[in-house]
């Protein structure tokens, strides 16, 4: 793999000193949607954003932009940028093509050192897309990114890295299932006529799965699984039961109706969306609140003693406080 260094402008990034004031915990992945050339330059002029790696597409060179240590401005969510590593790769969301299998080596590596180093697992809960990534504001929401997008090989990485999904056969209903396949769509009902479960204008994180990410069981109907997402059902075409299989997880619910959940754990969080009581997810990693900031390109982090479940909402991420779910089931 090659390498090398070109240092991002002070002003696109903060100077911090991770992990010893704030953990490295996850790994995002993005695609540039430019050149690689512009990408670097971009990153070079003042325009608020970096990535602490670009990978080039056609040789796979990889450029630091950004040393580990600091945080990036790379996720769209200041507490996300906190708590991770970005990596750019000179790729674009609708040509499948630029996802090249040299670059993929590449990413497998540098991802397989970054976890060495920060002690990151290596599992779709902790290694996750831009397109993974909530808002910090319900607000925010649409406007998020939705790269590295549907075309990128997220089998083939966790395969590089030796870390492929752990299935354990048919879905069962209130059970933990894993997406075994690199993307699937979600429908209204258990029907082939039946649309998706929501308009194709919007976002494919309202209606897509990808690879690894985990669900609970919801339903089933012939050929067709229901998963909790996005606070409904949605129905998954699975008759070979070759997209969706059992796995391992706790299974965790609301305490009450209208329970909120967050883009981020600080106490000045505002809910983006609220949980019904019947609705079920899968508990991710635990974390705990994080109170951080940028003073003047410095960073100041302090942690609290409230602990919040990280989980799959829909295509993202979102956090929730321990104390206002219950454990259905225990892995």
């Amino acid at each position: 793999m090659q390498t090398n260094e070109v240092s991002a402008a002070v002003s696109n990034y903060t100077q911090a000193n991770r992990p010893d004031d704030v953990p490295v915990t996850h790994i995002v992945i993005h695609s540039t949607e430019l050149s690689y050339l512009d990408t670097v330059r971009r990153f070079q002029e003042d325009h608020e954003v970096s990535a602490h790696d670009v990978i080039r597409g056609a040789d796979g060179l990889v450029t630091r932009m950004v040393a580990p240590e600091n945080v990036a401005w790379h996720a769209g969510n200041w507490e996300l940028n906190c708590r991770s590593v970005g990596i750019e790769q000179e790729a674009y969301v609708g040509e499948p093509e630029s996802f090249t299998e040299t670059m993929l080596r590449s990413l497998a590596t540098v991802v397989a050192q970054l976890s060495q180093t920060f002690h990151v697992p290596l599992d779709r809960d902790h290694l996750l897309g831009h397109d993974n990534l909530c808002a910090a504001t319900p607000d925010g929401q649409l406007a998020m990114h939705q790269d590295p997008g549907r075309y990128f090989d997220w089998q083939g990485l966790m395969k590089g890295l030796w870390a492929p999904v752990i299935s354990l056969g048919t879905p069962q209903i209130g059970e933990p299932v894993v997406v075994c396949v690199n993307v699937a769509d979600l429908y209204q009902s258990p029907d082939t006529g039946a649309e998706l479960l929501t308009s194709e204008s919007l976002p494919a994180w309202t209606h897509q799965l990808s690879y690894g990410q985990r669900y609970v069981c919801a339903e089933r109907s012939g050929e067709w699984v229901a998963i909790w997402y996005n606070g409904v059902k949605g129905w998954c075409h699975d008759p070979e039961h070759t997209i969706l299989q059992g796995c391992q997880g706790e299974v965790i619910a609301p305490n009450s109706p209208h329970t909120p959940i967050f883009g981020m754990t600080s106490a000045a969080a505002k809910p983006i969306a609220t949980l019904a009581a019947e609705e079920q997810y899968v508990a991710g990693p635990l974390v705990s609140q994080l109170e951080s900031r940028d003073t003047n390109g410095q960073f100041q982090a302090s942690f609290t003693g409230q602990r919040y479940y990280q989980f799959y909402y829909n295509h993202r991420i979102a956090f929730v406080p321990i104390d206002t779910m219950h454990l259905v089931k225990k892995e």
